[in-house]
């Protein structure tokens, strides 16, 4: 994936944070091998299936169409897209669904615009940018994952919810404005100026069963972040000693047109992990139990949270409209709040050594997982 190539480059990078980056601009080339469609051949990191829904319609299945010598060897797409999807400048979708590298497992999937001709639709003036996917179009696809355990994600949208059923995880979400820089400078200064501006739509999953996970034992594997700074998008962090998650997302400051790039971001937190993380375990009460800010690191300013709200089992905080360059986002324990639970502590055996996984796990809140008893 663009948005995610060079991640992971040393595992030692993963522990501290892990680092998509926009900043590789060049055309992008997927090998047949990676053709992101199910069959008997390929059995993990493959797409079954997919819909796209605008706003007031109904959902339309997508189906794969095969187009030869091409570099993505098809798009998802409908026989009467041209007549429900007129004018937005590409023919489907295609999902590169793939491990973001040689070096890892973790999963990567970023929706891209085709062209009737199976290549990534790109703009008039650089196509090797993506052209803009429609922001009003809900896309969902369902990729099948193998004995992977996804743990927290990260995400490229103005949402992307992320839920598994077995072996499957399925993905939903819409696109987002991204200011994309050909270089990290771009990203890190008061001045810089993006090379390109699109509605763009990716996620990456980091598995837990690998050595380079999130490393918090107990939380459910749900937790998602979704953003639209995508030079430095970083996994959280998590201090136990100050009780804060951290990540960081940067951006240009300006977007191509020299009108200020403005940010957005979303992290869905359920209920189950803000008690293991805090200790909270009346999530309807977060609003009064954490404190949340965003800081740019270059000049100081803070912008005040725009919204916290528990709404079924997760805790979901938004804020958009303040400006980039780089930004760092922590939630913590509010000082003055009384209502934090000690976290208990319980040791989960795996009923079945033999499969994927740790054998023994600690869980802090709840049951026991499937697979496991204690």
């Amino acid at each position: 994936m663009k948005k995610f190539k060079g991640l992971l480059a040393a595992a030692a990078l993963v522990a501290a944070a892990l680092v998509p980056s926009s900043a590789q601009a060049a055309p992008l080339s997927v090998p047949k091998a990676s053709w992101p469609v199910c069959s008997t051949a390929r059995i993990d990191y493959c797409v079954e299936s997919a819909t796209i829904q605008s706003i007031g319609g109904v959902a339309e299945t997508l189906t794969w169409t095969p187009v030869a010598s091409s570099k993505f060897g098809g798009l998802w797409t409908t026989t009467d897209w041209a007549t429900n999807h007129a004018g937005i400048g590409y023919d489907g979708l295609f999902f590169d669904v793939k491990a973001a590298n040689a070096f890892t497992n973790h999963l990567g999937a970023d929706v891209l615009p085709a062209t009737s001709a199976g290549v990534m639709a790109g703009q008039t003036d650089n196509p090797n940018y993506q052209v803009s996917l429609n922001p009003d179009d809900l896309i969902t696809f369902k990729v099948r994952i193998g004995e992977i355990l996804p743990g927290v994600s990260i995400g490229v949208g103005a949402t992307m919810d992320i839920t598994r059923d077995g072996q499957t995880l399925t993905f939903a979400g819409t696109a987002v404005p991204v200011a994309e820089a050909a270089n990290v400078r771009q990203c890190s200064t008061e001045d810089g100026v993006a090379s390109a501006d699109s509605n763009q739509l990716s996620a990456y999953v980091i598995v837990e069963n690998d050595d380079m996970g999130f490393g918090v034992d107990g939380l459910s594997g749900k937790m998602n972040i979704t953003s639209n700074g995508v030079c430095n998008l970083s996994t959280p962090s998590w201090d136990s000693n100050t009780g804060s998650l951290t990540w960081t997302a940067s951006a240009p400051h300006f977007k191509k047109d020299g009108t200020i790039n403005l940010g957005v971001y979303r992290a869905v937190i359920p209920a189950a992990d803000a008690a293991v993380l805090w200790g909270l375990t009346d999530p309807s009460k977060a609003a009064s139990a954490l404190t949340i800010s965003v800081a740019n690191d270059g000049t100081g300013k803070v912008a005040a949270i725009k919204k916290v709200a528990y709404k079924k089992g997760n805790i979901i905080i938004e804020h958009s409209g303040f400006q980039y360059s780089a930004n760092k986002f922590v939630i913590k324990k509010k000082p003055g709040y009384r209502g934090f639970s000690a976290i208990k502590v319980r040791t989960c055996k795996q009923t079945v050594p033999s499969k994927p996984g740790p054998n023994v796990l600690k869980q802090k809140a709840g049951a026991c997982p499937a697979g496991y008893k204690g």
